[in-house]
């Protein structure tokens, strides 16, 4: 039986953007495995969104960064993050993650994040 995409079982009180360290610390230290995938995301300063994509399970890992440069650019108040279709993150520029297992797909969705954060950066030779 899949289980429904929800939030994990720790939440911050209004979403990504509120994330704080204890927050964070607390995601990274539950026995949960889902919780700490979405705590390892939140360290990153990235967020996450699930939802179903004609019946598939899916999940969306984007930068905050990206979705404040956008706000700035279009003078934007705030991108509500937690009311996102998957769909709408994807077009942020948020990265699909692949696995078996939602916590699976939460961090190859960080992955290719951070992948494209590192090539993205200059190098510092």
């Amino acid at each position: 039986m899949h289980d429904k995409p929800t939030e994990p079982k720790i939440t911050p009180p209004n979403g990504p953007r509120d994330v704080d360290l204890i927050t964070t610390r607390n995601l990274l230290a539950s026995d949960d495995d889902l919780d700490r995938a979405y705590g390892e995301a939140y360290h990153e300063r990235c967020y996450v969104v699930e939802g179903l994509v004609d019946g598939i399970e899916m999940t969306a890992v984007g930068k905050l960064d990206d979705a404040e440069a956008i706000e700035k650019e279009y003078d934007i108040d705030e991108i509500d993050i937690s009311t996102l279709h998957i769909i709408d993150a994807f077009v942020l520029g948020a990265r699909p993650g692949i696995g078996a297992t939602r916590a699976e797909r939460v961090r190859d969705g960080l992955r290719q994040v951070l992948e494209v954060r590192t090539q993205l950066e200059p190098d510092e030779d």
